[in-house]
């Protein structure tokens, strides 16, 4: 799975405690010790991640996915020609055809929320962004 890279800022006795189980090989390095506490945490609140992100579903149109999402052209397609919305949320990476266009989005998407990474024109990324800030407000 692809990564993102991120910036933290601990103290340095964290850092020396870290680089104490590095230097005895519990761990391969500062990173392989960081992943492996965040996953930890992460699986800790994993019941509060899904009701957070996973509203009531109220229709059939509604995707929530975790993980790695596509969204090829003909699921806007049909949403449209069948007179339907989507609702679309989603942790982790969603990839959106790049054979759909903005007009074809806005017709076919009600709301959209995506917690972590898009792939997908900027065309695309500038009408998800306008979505999600237009329902936080």
């Amino acid at each position: 799975m692809e990564t993102e890279k991120i910036t933290i800022n601990l103290g340095m006795l964290e850092v020396g405690k870290i680089d104490v189980l590095v230097e005895n090989g519990l761990f391969s390095n500062r990173s392989d010790f960081i992943r492996t506490a965040v996953r930890e945490r992460l699986a800790v609140y994993e019941a509060e991640i899904k009701e957070f992100a996973n509203p009531p579903v109220t229709s059939t149109d509604f995707y929530f996915t975790m993980g790695v999402a596509i969204y090829g052209y003909s699921v806007f397609t049909l949403a449209v020609e069948k007179g339907k919305k989507l609702r679309i949320v989603s942790i982790g990476v969603i990839r959106i055809d790049k054979q759909v266009d903005a007009q074809l989005f806005k017709q076919a998407v009600s709301s959209i929320k995506v917690y972590g990474k898009i792939i997908a024109s900027d065309e695309i990324k500038e009408v998800i962004k306008y979505m999600e800030e237009r329902s936080n407000d």
